[in-house]
């Protein structure tokens, strides 16, 4: 795909609204996607830019933004991978005082079976890392997810805080999802958040309780499956985000955000495609826009 562009139905005729160009190297990957907005002509919003290792796995990503008639650096994510190809470090960066500072980092750990065991964040403070949050993984014999126990850093120890179970059944489809959180010394199963996977895991969205069942059929014959998530795309950037959160969808109508603490706390409601987040303290986030949700990071 080389550009999309999304158009509204107004006056009896189709409207541009936004489009987004992409460019590709000798090897099909992305090396460019750059966005404009339209308001009687097309004006640059949006440039990422994207570089890869020899083995093709993604290296470096930037993010510009249009300014004064030039691009000018925004955000940037810098992957590091271990010998099987797998994410071994993620560090998030902002452009500041005309050089890259740092973020964030991800961690990933990996045990003998080449699965991801822990995945920690942390965040930079005072110039040093800081320790942010854990989340903890087992597996099935097939490889699928299990649990997942996300653990917060407090008084120099790992903290229990949520915990996802999940099932799943003999085509490794989801059927169902528990969750709880640990409020003092034990798993508690009060009413809390879930991001709730459908469609054969091809889209999710957050709701509030603490269960969830699924169910599926066997479809006969050959088919095309609709993909959600494609054709319902959100962006959310910057992310780790300090004061203005840019929403994107594919959607004519102005998209409808909300913003969730882990807890499942409505912090934020809100229409429109930027969203002013300082007010919140610097943490991790849900934003659910029009039914999808995203993690994102406030610093």
């Amino acid at each position: 795909m080389s550009s999309s562009i999304m158009q509204f139905w107004q006056s009896g005729q189709w409207g541009n609204i936004f489009k987004r160009t992409y460019l590709y190297d000798s090897q099909n990957n992305l090396k460019e996607e750059t966005g404009q907005y339209w308001s009687g002509q097309w004006f640059n919003t949006e440039k990422i830019t994207y570089s890869y290792n020899p083995q093709n796995n993604l290296v470096e990503s930037i993010s510009q933004e249009w300014g004064d008639n030039k691009w000018e650096n925004s955000y940037k994510e810098s992957y590091t991978y271990n010998a099987q190809n797998d994410w071994s470090k993620i560090l998030y960066q902002l452009w500041e005082n005309s050089k890259w500072e740092n973020a964030a980092l991800d961690t990933f750990y990996y045990n003998e079976k080449n699965q991801c065991t822990s995945l920690i964040y942390k965040f930079w403070e005072n110039n040093k890392w800081i320790n942010e949050d854990k989340s903890v993984f087992t597996y099935d014999l097939q490889n699928n997810i299990i649990s997942e126990i996300m653990q917060v850093w407090g008084d120099g120890v790992w903290e229990n805080f949520v915990k996802w179970i999940n099932t799943y059944d003999e085509n490794n489809n989801s059927t169902s999802g528990f969750f709880q959180y640990w409020p003092e010394s034990a798993w508690n199963d009060d009413d809390g958040v879930l991001c709730v996977n459908y469609n054969n895991m091809q889209s999710y969205f957050l709701m509030h309780g603490h269960r969830f069942t699924s169910t599926y059929i066997k479809t006969g014959g050959v088919g095309v499956k609709e993909n959600i998530l494609l054709n319902n795309p959100v962006r959310l950037y910057p992310n780790p985000v300090s004061h203005i959160l840019n929403i994107e969808t594919n959607s004519a109508l102005t998209p409808e955000t909300k913003i969730y603490s882990i807890q499942g706390v409505l912090l934020v409601n809100a229409r429109g495609n930027q969203i002013d987040v300082s007010s919140l303290p610097s943490g991790i986030y849900i934003a659910e826009v029009d039914g999808t949700c995203r993690r994102i990071v406030k610093q």
